[in-house]
């Protein structure tokens, strides 16, 4: 047979290509016909998506009477979906978009809304099962009764990965909890497949009528797996207080509950959703080409295309960027995108711990009967405790223990007769050191020991360095969408809410224009004021928040700073107590801001007085003594007590009731859940950020890397004043946005005349 040849399609007059499946057998043939249709006639297809894999096209199959090849993953999907009899018309992109033809791909990528927004349902094809992740499926079809002997039967017959019972109650209990993680964690293998993590599938998922998720042969809605993370046991944080998740056992659903929310943005309204918004909350998906990070989110913000925002393949990585960056600014009439610059050169890598959540791969790593340490004059219990580094458990009814370093075999595991301290459930998740976590082209796991001086440098290691050292070369005013850090600050813009938070260059219009080359943005607007001290920035460990600023020296330091005596100080009508309390909310302007008794909130935030306790670990004790003990903590008692000693010092009625504990009133939870809100909102605008003060005694949160010297900017157009640092006469470069206490709803503009230079513009490099 000779291969096939596309024949063009007319994009401009909505043709697409549709491929139709002929039945058959799982292991037969696969044969198809592609044909050219046109999006307003209505036809009717489902669509396929999908991740490609990592191989070129190797599997061949049969398309219009003649050869083709596909990747691995396309066809083991295509062989899933055609039917016993009769035919099955679907739309994948591997097929009907000719992958030859730069010039097509870009164009048909414009009419992606329109088709998977017609297909009678999207197909999200996750991949083949694994032998355990049967489990997992069949749970969320709510076929426990199956899932249940289908875990027996491992217990049986394959790898018991649960604690023995022993007289320890504990252990009993334990055993239980394990058998519950043994389901869920096959379900949360699901959502952590190679689809979740990639850039395309965000609008294939938002855009679609109809969602059903495919595994192998079998089938999952989307609603299905809505209801049952939302819902305990699987959308119950192990430990959360004063609405904090103290415990990080985060369930992945990250990516599901971003595209369900804005699923519902989508049903209300396209203009319901923010590109810059989404640009950034999908940064640290994956993609293939760093364009993508662009294009493949272009579908669900058709108001682009009218800015001239179009997919160009041909174009560099950079010039996309710069390109994209002008053109939505023109479009949109305002600065946002300079609200979404990050400065990324010299900020640590964004880090995240690789988790393993099928029990089968995590006891990989594990002993999984070691004798646990519960304390002394106590019998030892049966759990899981982690194997020294090089150590892997072999699996079976009689598991086994291999050396990596020795390359020996062993019958008993080298923490026989040892007292080990139990993981919690965690860190037992989390990779053990020289293991890798990978994925097939079929979309299944394999976790292994690869010690890192076995890793060579790779063809894409070479071109990601050359990719960054391009980047490097970025203007400052242009957002580097491809590399986030794990420094990067969150957006003071905040486009949940339908009014904007801030707009300290009031109503007035940007006037946007290229400079002298298209690398130079040149605005107008005026320096109203410099940065004369600046305190150390404040990068927090975790993204979970502390439970008071307790303990942190840095913060503390912002304190001093902001309190100091200041000459003319602009707070005529506050303190700088309250300056300071505002500054570290990034508190809203006009009617939004926080009314002033929440100030008090924020003053048991200080701590000062070390309410906040540490939260006891008593993983060792077993899962059944571990929630025993949990009930009787209850930092929201302690916080209660701080807040009513500061009614009582400010002569206040306290709002709440008279009783702790489990017999809250709904004055006191009222209490909690501001408390919660508001250390949440300090997080969010403190965390990756500098304290500093200017020359005009004005305080405010910059990037974390601006220095003393840089000045405040209002720009016209822009929501939040900008700090800028010179670098020649009115030529500055863009360090990123902030917030000063006292502009943010337009105060500085009754300074613009004696400021502003007439005629002169500011021009960003």
């Amino acid at each position: 047979m000779s291969p096939f040849v596309y024949s063009p399609v007319n994009t401009a007059d909505g043709e697409i290509r549709l491929l139709t499946l002929h039945p058959a057998g799982k292991e037969a043939p696969i044969v198809c016909d592609l044909q050219r249709v046109k999006l307003r006639d209505n036809p009717q297809f489902e669509a396929i998506s999908y991740t490609w894999g990592d191989e070129h096209p190797s599997v061949q199959i049969f398309l219009n009477d003649t050869i083709f090849k596909v990747r691995e993953n396309a066809a083991a999907a295509l062989r899933r979906l055609r039917r016993r009899r009769g035919l099955r018309r679907v739309w994948i992109d591997a097929i009907c978009i000719n992958q030859e033809e730069v010039a097509e791909r870009d164009r048909q990528i414009t009419v992606m809304q329109n088709i998977f927004g017609q297909a009678s349902q999207v197909i999200i094809w996750l991949g083949e099962p694994t032998e355990q992740g049967i489990l997992g499926i069949k749970y969320l079809q709510g076929k426990y009764m199956n899932a249940n002997f289908r875990q027996l039967w491992l217990g049986l017959y394959g790898d018991n990965v649960r604690p023995s019972y022993t007289t320890s109650l504990s252990t009993v209990f334990d055993r239980g909890e394990y058998s519950e993680e043994q389901v869920y964690g096959e379900i949360r293998e699901l959502l952590d497949r190679p689809w979740w993590r990639r850039t395309w599938v965000v609008q294939e998922a938002v855009l679609a009528k109809k969602l059903v998720i495919m595994c192998g042969e079998e089938l999952v809605s989307w609603d299905m797996i809505k209801k049952l993370i939302e819902e305990p046991p699987l959308g119950q944080p192990d430990l959360e207080r004063i609405g904090i998740v103290l415990d990080e056992s985060v369930f992945p659903d990250g990516l599901f509950r971003f595209i369900s929310e804005y699923r519902q943005r989508w049903l209300g309204s396209a203009a319901g959703i923010n590109l810059l918004e989404t640009l950034y909350r999908c940064r640290a998906l994956e993609c293939s080409e760093p364009q993508d990070k662009i294009f493949g989110l272009l579908g669900i913000a058709p108001s682009t295309q009218a800015m001239g925002v179009v997919p160009d393949s041909t174009a560099s990585v950079p010039d996309v960027y710069r390109d994209f960056a002008f053109k939505f600014s023109r479009g949109s009439q305002s600065l946002d995108t300079l609200n979404y610059v990050r400065e990324w050169q010299g900020a640590p890598a964004r880090y995240s711990r690789t988790q393993v959540y099928s029990l089968a791969e995590q006891s990989k790593y594990h002993d999984v009967k070691a004798q646990i340490d519960v304390g002394p004059e106590k019998k030892p219990r049966r759990s899981w405790a982690r194997l020294p580094d090089g150590w892997e458990r072999i699996p079976g009814r009689t598991p086994r223990f291999y050396n990596h370093k020795t390359n020996e075999t062993h019958q008993k595991s080298p923490l026989d007769g040892s007292l080990c301290k139990a993981p919690k459930v965690m860190e037992r998740r989390e990779l053990s050191t020289n293991w890798q976590k990978r994925w097939d082209n079929l979309g299944r796991v394999t976790v292994s020991h690869e010690p890192e001086e076995n890793k060579t440098t790779t063809k894409s290691q070479e071109k990601l360095r050359n990719l960054l050292a391009d980047l490097a070369q970025l203007p400052s005013w242009v957002p580097n969408w491809y590399t986030p850090t794990a420094w990067d600050p969150e957006p003071l813009l905040d486009f949940a809410f339908t009014h904007p938070l801030y707009w300290a260059s009031n109503n007035e219009m940007p006037r946007i224009a290229e400079g002298p080359t298209a690398y130079v943005l040149s605005l107008s607007g005026f320096v109203f004021d410099e940065i004369e001290s600046i305190a150390q920035a404040w990068h927090p460990q975790s993204e979970t928040p502390a439970l008071s600023r307790k303990g942190n020296e840095i913060l503390a330091t912002w304190e001093e700073l902001a309190l100091q005596p200041v000459q003319n100080c602009p707070y005529k009508d506050s303190s700088r107590e309250d300056a300071l309390w505002r500054t570290m909310i990034a508190d809203w302007a006009g009617d939004r801001a926080a009314p002033e008794g929440d100030k008090k909130y924020i003053e048991v935030w200080y701590d000062r007085n070390g309410w906040a306790k540490q939260v006891q670990d008593i993983a060792n004790f077993g899962s059944w003594e571990e929630k025993i003990k949990g009930i009787f903590l209850y930092p929201e008692d302690d916080m209660l007590r701080e807040y009513k000693d500061l009614c009582r010092r400010d002569d206040l009625e306290y709002p709440g009731g008279k009783f702790f504990g489990y017999l809250w009133s709904g004055g006191e939870k009222s209490i909690v859940k501001h408390y919660g809100t508001y250390v949440r909102r300090i997080q969010r605008a403190c965390a990756h950020r500098a304290f500093f003060v200017t020359r005009k005694g004005y305080i405010g949160l910059a990037p974390w890397n601006a220095k003393k010297g840089d000045v405040v900017a209002v720009l016209d157009g822009g929501k939040t004043p900008y700090i800028l640092r010179s670098v020649s006469v009115d030529q500055f470069k863009l360090v990123g946005e902030s917030f000063v206490y006292g502009i943010m709803a337009g105060e500085a503009l009754q300074h613009r005349e004696v400021l502003e230079k007439p005629g002169i513009r500011i021009q960003i490099v």
